[in-house]
C-alpha cells in the first residue's frame, strides 16, 4: 500500500486484466454448453513472471489454457498477438503471411482441443 490506502497492485494493467477476466466469464456463461462450464481465474501470485495473467480451466477434461493480457499489440514482448473475430483467429502483430498463418493454425488447433 502507498499513501491514502491505494494498493500498489491496482495499476491500469491490473484493472484491465480483471476486466478481461470478467468479460471472458460473462461470454462463456452466455454461450451455454459446453462453454458455460469453463472456469476463469486471474493469477495473482508473487511469482507472476512464471505465469500468464488469466487461466481458463475446463473441468470436463482437466485442460488449462493461460492467456497473457496486453493493453495493445505493441506490448506483446515478442510473442504474437491474436484476435478472434467473425468466427476465426487472426494474427495482428506481423505482416509476414507465413508466420501469421503458422500462429493462426497453431491457436486454432489448440483451441479446438481445449474446448
Amino acid at each position: 500500500m502507498i499513501g491514502d490506502g491505494i494498493k500498489t497492485s491496482e495499476t491500469k494493467s491490473d484493472k484491465f486484466e480483471v476486466e478481461i477476466k470478467d468479460n471472458l466469464e460473462r461470454f462463456f456463461q452466455s454461450q451455454g454448453k459446453p462453454l458455460d462450464s469453463l472456469s476463469v481465474s486471474r493469477y495473482e501470485g508473487t511469482d507472476t513472471k512464471f505465469y500468464s495473467d488469466i487461466k481458463v480451466s475446463n473441468p470436463q477434461n482437466g485442460n488449462n489454457v493461460w492467456i497473457e493480457v496486453k493493453k495493445d499489440k505493441y506490448a506483446c514482448l515478442g510473442g504474437p498477438s491474436m484476435k478472434y473475430r467473425d468466427g476465426k483467429w487472426e494474427c495482428t502483430t506481423t505482416d509476414d503471411e507465413h508466420i501469421a498463418q503458422f500462429y493462426v493454425d497453431a491457436i486454432t488447433r489448440g483451441a479446438e482441443k481445449f474446448v
